[in-house]
């Protein structure tokens, strides 16, 4: 008698401390009591709440790594990088939502958790926008300092567009202009036809 009370008053305890584990989501929750409320014995429930708080931490750092997304899709590092890098890391992002959200089968298996975090973390460190406009830039003001029929400030005057440029996009369309300007001055004899390129 005094070791089913015991066992039982684990139990309420248990699912207690279960239902106050924050970042768990109520699916997972629900899972956990069931399994606590089958146990059979003290142990076997002590197991279950260590498991319960592993599983806690694991879904915090879960939660933690998509906060700052939108902080993320409006940086540099995302906007520049090229879609299969994006691509990458908003499958990872949509992951870990769906498993944070998911109450109906909810995920028990804290590596899992653990590699969906990992999976974000590193999707977003492969993010190199910056490092990829900054190479973009490079290139275009190395291609306009060549054009021949830009006298110097033409050249300086692109090149400092160039660099003010914020995406790669923008670059690419700036030197588009610059070769354009070239090609039409090129074409055009006098300083009265030059006005034609502008």
């Amino acid at each position: 008698e005094m070791c089913i009370r015991d066992r039982a008053s684990a139990k309420q305890s248990a699912t207690q401390n279960v239902n106050g584990l924050t970042s768990l989501n109520d699916g997972q929750k629900r899972e956990i009591n069931k399994l606590i409320s089958n146990a059979e014995t003290r142990p076997k429930v002590q197991e279950l709440l260590t498991q319960a708080n592993g599983l806690n931490t694991a879904m915090k750092a879960l939660r933690d790594s998509i906060q700052n997304t939108n902080q993320v899709k409006q940086g540099s590092n995302y906007i520049n990088e090229d879609p299969t890098q994006q691509r990458d890391y908003n499958i990872a992002v949509n992951n870990a939502e769906s498993t944070i959200n998911n109450n109906t089968h909810p995920v028990l298996d804290k590596a899992e958790i653990e590699q969906l975090t990992h999976t974000v973390n590193n999707t977003e460190n492969a993010l190199h926008g910056i490092q990829k406009l900054k190479k973009d830039q490079q290139s275009a003001e190395t291609e306009i300092s060549g054009l021949t029929s830009l006298n110097d400030p033409q050249k300086t005057a692109e090149i400092a567009k160039v660099k003010a440029a914020t995406t790669r996009t923008e670059v690419n369309q700036l030197l588009e202009s610059s070769k354009t300007l070239n090609t039409c001055l090129l074409y055009t004899s006098d300083a009265a036809d030059d006005l034609l390129c502008v």
